[in-house]
């Protein structure tokens, strides 16, 4: 089991050099360099499955401890798509990786925004778009109330 293990870890080691250091979602540098400030120590980069575990996921990607809790059982490249575009808006770039209070749930509001969406791409429904309409204003309001701090 202790080679598995180190197999493993020598993996996982290899995806966070391809990846250059970088978050796969967020693209924000995880760990320190020779003379590179990160906003992130080495130890807020994890393992995260590119196909989550409940769906029979097994290859791993690096990611940041914030992505990888967002993230849940959503599929990697539907989540990298929604990040880059979160990061766009410069209130959440600028907070990405920092302690501001209520990001996290702001951030959930986001992704979960993105599931409705397809879901009613998939099967429409008058409920779930007046929901989405709500859970968007809420939204606007939180990002507002980030970019004010």
């Amino acid at each position: 089991m202790g080679t598995k293990k180190m197999k493993t870890d020598l993996d996982f080691e290899h995806q966070v050099w391809l990846q250059r250091g970088l978050c796969y979602y967020c693209d924000k540098e995880m760990s320190q360099d020779e003379g590179i400030v990160s906003p992130l120590p080495p130890s807020h980069v994890t393992r995260d499955h590119y196909i989550a575990n409940s769906r029979g996921g097994k290859r791993i990607v690096a990611s940041c401890h914030r992505c990888n809790n967002i993230k849940g059982d959503w599929g990697a490249e539907r989540f990298r798509k929604v990040v880059r575009e979160l990061l766009q808006n410069e209130a959440i770039e600028a907070a990405w990786h920092e302690q501001v209070p209520g990001l996290d749930a702001t951030l959930r509001r986001a992704v979960f925004i993105e599931r409705m969406k397809d879901k009613q791409r998939e099967k429409p429904s008058i409920h779930r778009q007046r929901r989405i309409k709500r859970e968007i204003i809420i939204f606007l309001r939180q990002v507002k109330k980030l970019g004010s701090r």
